[in-house]
């Protein structure tokens, strides 16, 4: 399934990311910022693969929530909302899969990446397979959060 994405967000505002909070075992607060890529792992996926719901209907449902998510305006707003509609482990997998993403930008084998953040080596490697073959939303996510880091 496909997420519309760079209409959707060019059609209301320029682009809005997505971010939160972590304090890992180090104690360093870090911030992971997210975009599509956070859209395509919650509602990209089959989750529930019996739902009756037509191709249609599924793709307005999907819209809803990207609407809903880029007309938040603050780190806090995004952080209530996630809080909300995710469990605390679905959050902590979309924390992980972006800190992952991150290490592999700087290189790091999967090995160290697993001992750094306790993914799973499986998981590290579906992380680097869309980071190189996906639909681009780690790309784009990582070139506007490098743009805004540099400002």
């Amino acid at each position: 399934m496909y997420v519309r994405d760079a209409s959707l967000v060019k059609r209301r505002k320029p682009f809005i990311l997505v971010a939160f909070e972590t304090k890992p075992p180090g104690g360093l607060t870090l911030v992971y910022q997210c975009n599509s890529v956070l859209l395509r792992y919650y509602i990209g996926t089959s989750m529930k693969p019996n739902r009756n719901d037509s191709e249609r209907r599924q793709a307005r449902a999907e819209e809803a929530l990207c609407e809903a998510i880029i007309s938040l305006e603050t780190v806090e707003e995004c952080l209530s909302f996630f809080k909300d509609l995710c469990t605390p482990a679905e959050l902590q997998a979309l924390v992980d899969r972006w800190q992952v993403v991150e290490y592999l930008e700087k290189g790091l084998p999967y090995r160290k990446i697993h001992d750094l953040t306790g993914v799973s080596v499986t998981t590290i490697g579906r992380v680097a397979r869309f980071l190189s073959d996906g639909y681009g939303g780690y790309r784009t996510a990582i070139r506007r959060t490098t743009n805004l880091q540099s400002h």
